[in-house]
């Protein structure tokens, strides 16, 4: 499965969700940090680990 790493500014946050379910409808495993860190996690190593193992890093560019 392609992993997807989403990038994006905190006020683009709507955007990234909407593309995050866009890839899952194709089969894609998107991270999305809001999304995909439980609460309870060190967010640091999640991320970090997250960008290491993915295919497929995507910046979503705003205004913002």
């Amino acid at each position: 499965m392609l992993k997807v790493f989403l990038s994006y500014h905190h006020n683009a946050r709507n955007t990234a969700s909407r593309l995050k379910d866009s890839l899952d409808v194709l089969g894609v495993d998107a991270f999305l940090a809001h999304e995909d860190l439980e609460p309870s996690v060190e967010w640091q190593k999640e991320i970090l680990r997250a960008l290491k193992y993915c295919d497929v890093f995507i910046p979503v560019l705003t205004r913002s």
